[in-house]
């Protein structure tokens, strides 16, 4: 009797189940998407070379359009593309058939061409969407860009007009506790910039190693004169900024 009471001990001893242990509750991590960066203003700009060229190309293609009765404007280059424009200029003669056949056949120009209700005025425009981008960092303080200019200014008696601007760039908000957008606080950094403006006689190509003279440039807008019966005088006028380094 006494061994199967110890038998019987033993066995229900092995046989005892094994407490299992409380399972603990999955924590849910919440991933915190990384800040982004705000897009730098001169981390994305048309390359100048490239402008300039084709801008000084394009310009003269379309001085070389003749159109009977009709008068060439001002072309304008900018970035995104070049625009100029015809005037009815003979009262008794010129038709709107010979600008729309000069746009359409003989230079086979691939942009929008417009003509006003009157017939007396035509526009054309095109973009540049093969333009190359570059990033150009700025290294120069402000003060150092004005005299480097106010310098090449007095050196070719070329006189530039300057005046310091700002561009607004929204940054990305900062999450809440809850990693929410905050929306009750906005974010913004200014860049500085100097704006310059000169007229020339010479065309864009010529003043290629002067813009690459500054890092973080940009040209805006180059205008040209086709109407000027001599090439010596400031047929070119040439627009841009230098941004300034941020410390």
């Amino acid at each position: 009797a006494g061994v199967y009471v110890l038998y019987t001990f033993f066995n229900r001893e092995k046989s005892a189940p094994t407490p299992i242990e409380p399972i603990a509750p999955l924590v849910t991590i919440q991933a915190q998407e990384p800040q982004r960066e705000e897009e730098k203003p001169w981390e994305k700009l048309v390359s100048v070379p490239a402008f300039l060229s084709r801008c000084w190309s394009d310009a003269y293609q379309m001085k070389t359009m003749t159109v009977p009765g009709w008068g060439l404007n001002q072309i304008i280059c900018t970035p995104t593309g070049i625009q100029t424009g015809w005037n009815k200029r003979w009262t008794k003669a010129g038709r709107v058939a010979w600008v729309e056949s000069a746009i359409r056949d003989q230079y086979k120009f691939k942009g929008v061409a417009q003509i006003n209700e009157t017939g007396t005025a035509a526009t054309i425009s095109f973009t540049f969407d093969d333009l190359p981008i570059t990033a150009s960092t700025p290294t120069l303080s402000l003060a150092k860009i004005r005299r480097e200019l106010t310098d090449i200014s007095q050196a070719l008696s070329l006189p530039i007009s300057m005046s310091v601007g700002q561009i607004t760039v929204e940054m990305p908000k900062p999450p809440t506790e809850d990693g929410k957008p905050n929306p009750s606080q906005d974010y913004v950094k200014v860049y500085n910039y100097l704006s310059f403006s000169f007229t020339s006689s010479m065309d864009p190509p010529a003043w290629e190693s002067f813009f690459d003279k500054f890092n973080g440039l940009e040209v805006t807008k180059i205008e040209y004169n086709p109407n000027s019966k001599s090439a010596l005088t400031n047929n070119w006028k040439y627009e841009g900024r230098i941004y300034a380094n941020e410390k």
